[in-house]
């Protein structure tokens, strides 16, 4: 099963394994929203551990966790979130938030315990809204570490031009990025913060949309075994 759920009370889609049909999901619990939202599933049967805006954390029973509340995400901001499981751990996940546009707090995260609450998650206050970098735009992705065990967690500084990509591994996520100056500058327009960043697939292109006048896509390769961001095309 995918399942992918948006900023409103009654929107989601789930993807049944080994078909092509999608399912509307209706019961989902993000209140009204206009930006990005984040879903973690049993990698094994793809059924529904948990959900956030970035804001709020919703359990698989569409409740909120016991310290759910208060992310300083925004659930207006186009990545507002990301999931990332904890390497060498099945039942601790990592969520990293991004801001709005405005104030761009940075970016901070959240670590979510799926053996508290009875087997339906708890946010974990000790490792809560821990502050990594800021300020940041609305930008925040994820690649496969070449290793195939470790994760990098990729988003970009505020007026000026540098990547910053943050290493997860067993040991927890380390608090020094790889920094590279690479590309034109986000900012000082705040609107500039505004746009998505992905990964491809085979974790080493990286895509990255700035709001401004006439719009841009930024095109970069990525180096899974170092953080290193290359070669920009625009």
């Amino acid at each position: 099963l995918f399942r992918s759920y948006f900023g409103s009370t009654t929107d989601g889609i789930r993807f049944n394994r080994g078909t092509n049909v999608a399912q509307a999901v209706t019961n989902q619990a993000i209140p009204f929203g206009i930006g990005g939202s984040a879903v973690a599933t049993d990698p094994a049967t793809g059924n529904l551990l948990f959900y956030t805006d970035g804001v709020s954390v919703f359990n698989r029973e569409n409740n909120v966790m016991p310290s759910g509340l208060s992310l300083f995400g925004d659930n207006s901001s186009s990545n507002s979130a990301v999931i990332v499981p904890k390497p060498g751990d099945p039942n601790k996940y990592y969520i990293f938030t991004t801001e709005s546009y405005y104030p761009l707090t940075g970016l901070h995260y959240t670590l979510v315990d799926m053996c508290l609450d009875g087997g339906l998650g708890a946010v974990v206050n000790a490792e809560k809204n821990v502050f990594l970098t800021g300020q940041t735009p609305e930008k925040v992705t994820t690649a496969l570490h070449a290793n195939g065990k470790d994760v990098w967690v990729i988003t970009h500084g505020w007026n000026d031009n540098e990547f910053r990509v943050f290493l997860v591994t067993a040991a927890g996520v380390d608090p020094t990025p790889v920094i590279t100056a690479i590309g034109p500058v986000h900012g000082p327009d705040f609107f500039q913060s505004v746009g998505c960043m992905k990964m491809n697939r085979d974790n080493n292109k990286l895509a990255v949309a700035v709001e401004i006048s006439g719009n841009r896509i930024e095109l970069y390769d990525f180096d899974n075994a170092t953080g290193i961001v290359s070669n920009d095309i625009e």
